[in-house]
């Protein structure tokens, strides 16, 4: 088996697999911890909760302290928050809130001090 997280956390990750047999019964196998010491790249490392009522957490993860963009858009493309977000090196965490917005699917952009943009989807129930 092989597998790519490409959006690990600094500290420890954790792995394991669900084997299904064809008659349909299941075992895991052993959880294999991998640590990570430091951040090798710029990104969202993940949202939580989503879908949500409202309030979004983001962790993003930065190889050093930066001034990013960040920006949540409706279907329409319309921008609906725009905002600088200040990061330092390592794992950070932004709260977003889409309260006052209706419940549909929303796509978060962050863009770092490089230029890099990162697209996510966001669904508020």
């Amino acid at each position: 088996y092989e597998l790519f997280d490409n959006t690990p956390v600094i500290g420890n990750n954790y792995y394991r697999l669900k084997i299904i047999d064809l008659d349909e019964t299941f075992e895991y196998s052993n959880i294999v911890i991998i640590k990570l010491n430091a951040v090798s790249a710029d990104g969202i490392a993940g949202v939580f909760p989503n879908p949500s009522s409202g309030t979004f957490t983001l962790l993003l993860s930065s190889v050093d302290n930066q001034q990013s963009t960040l920006k949540v858009y409706d279907v329409l493309g319309r921008i609906l928050i725009n905002r600088i977000v200040d990061v330092v090196a390592g794992t950070n965490t932004v709260d977003i809130n889409l309260h006052d917005f209706a419940n549909a699917t929303y796509i978060l952009e962050y863009t770092d001090n490089s230029g890099n943009t990162f697209k996510y989807k966001l669904i508020k129930q």
